[in-house]
């Protein structure tokens, strides 16, 4: 698995990550396809400059080392090539994720780090980062983004191969065959039978290694809860 992360790549009045990552995906889909794309959700403290929710990105790719250069910088092309003023891009990619980076990631849940501390952890472990523009403070949501993507147990996926922007209701069978456990959030349990009713977009979570929907009972059957 090859892990990308990618942070601060918007403003207020351009493109989000999420679709900045999809174009990433387009992009490779003909060499070398994504299995998923995930939104982290770093620390709110109102001192880090962000669009709105300060959220980075994980892209994961069923990919071996030798697809490492491909892989970056074909991205980082979209990313200079989507560049807006104002925007801040960082990049990170890795193969293999040591305890350090995690670690850096979980933190940067809650509390506030600088470019040099992602900086300095990535030049220590040979990831390869790199800012892309502005300030390049994306660095370091770039860098938190495959710590915890490594955990598999953080963010909400966005992309995920067969998964479309659904809407509306969905049936528990084709979030099966997408491999989507649905889960009553009140009980834990899992359920496997019956409709979902989606808020706004199918956006599961990763949790434990696995993607899940949490739901609560409606009147009308199971709706669909939004969780970071």
């Amino acid at each position: 698995m090859i892990l990308l992360g990618i942070d601060d790549t918007d403003t207020a009045n351009s493109p989000g990550t999420n679709q900045i990552a999809r174009r990433i995906v387009d992009a490779l889909a003909p060499h070398v396809p994504c299995k998923m794309v995930v939104r982290h959700q770093l620390s709110h403290n109102p001192v880090i400059p962000c669009t709105s929710q300060n959220g980075s990105a994980s892209l994961w790719f069923d990919a071996n080392e030798s697809h490492t250069e491909e892989i970056f910088e074909t991205a980082r092309g979209v990313l200079v090539a989507n560049f807006v003023e104002g925007s801040d891009p960082g990049i990170a990619i890795a193969a293999l994720v040591p305890q350090e980076v995690i670690d850096f990631g979980q933190s940067c849940k809650t509390a506030v780090h600088t470019q040099a501390d992602a900086r300095q952890i990535a030049a220590r472990h040979g990831i390869r980062l790199e800012g892309l523009g502005g300030t390049e403070d994306g660095v370091i949501g770039a860098l938190a983004a495959i710590g915890l993507a490594t955990t598999r147990n953080d963010g909400r996926v966005v992309h995920l191969q067969g998964m479309s922007d659904r809407r509306g209701t969905i049936a528990l069978a084709e979030l099966q065959r997408l491999e989507i456990v649905v889960v009553d959030e009140a009980s834990g349990g899992e359920i496997t039978e019956g409709l979902v009713q989606l808020p706004k977009k199918l956006r599961p979570n990763l949790r434990s290694d696995r993607v899940v929907l949490f739901v609560e009972k409606s009147h009308h059957g199971w709706l669909a809860v939004k969780r970071d």
